[in-house]
């Protein structure tokens, strides 16, 4: 957590050095599954009717012409099932989780390929977890990482770009004491203005 509160004013920073970008800015929209997930202090394991969906928006700045910086904010919800025990009478319980927070991501774009690579992170300044027993709030006690693919659909230089993305995540943190991980497959629309 201290790591990304003191890098993400360095790359906030970096967005105001003279660079042209293709895109003053960017809006994602994006749906997926988290895949696989567990409360690392017991033996609850994601297992069923997983879904996730969310949107964000970045500043950009490009350097070198091929490497695009974007720092911005996302809003995600995503419902997951964990299962208690071991076998299936043990239970289960329902997690529905809210999060709104900070993102920052670079990419790497090559002006003469239709598609683009790029890791991103980000972390929660507010989430709420609501679930079949309990329900409460947080600050900046969930993070992520992840990276993916940009494929372009619509391109229109100069002016607007569409693309195609798939990603994949991998979130942690804590919630009620407890350490949480999660992993997300995500497909979503970008669009570039």
């Amino acid at each position: 957590m201290k790591k990304i509160s003191r890098i993400l004013p360095v790359l906030c920073l970096m967005l105001f050095a003279p660079a042209g970008a293709f895109a003053l800015f960017d809006i994602n929209l994006y749906g997926g599954i988290p895949f696989s997930g567990q409360y690392a202090d017991s033996n609850q394991k994601m297992f069923s009717n997983n879904s996730a969906w969310g949107l964000s928006a970045h500043l950009n700045s490009k350097f070198y012409g091929v490497l695009q910086l974007g720092l911005g904010g996302f809003y995600q919800n995503s419902t997951a099932t964990y299962k208690v025990g071991e076998y299936w009478w043990d239970g289960d319980f329902n997690v529905d989780r809210n999060m709104l927070g900070f993102e920052a991501y670079a990419q790497l774009d090559i002006p003469v390929l239709p598609f683009g690579l790029y890791v991103k992170a980000n972390t929660a300044a507010w989430s709420k977890i609501k679930g079949d027993v309990s329900s409460h709030t947080d600050n900046f006690k969930r993070h992520g990482v992840g990276g993916g693919l940009l494929i372009t659909l619509i391109p229109i230089p100069q002016l607007m770009r569409v693309q195609l993305f798939f990603e994949v995540d991998r979130e942690f943190g804590k919630e009620d004491g407890q350490k949480v991980k999660q992993s997300n497959f995500f497909i979503g629309l970008r669009a570039d203005f």
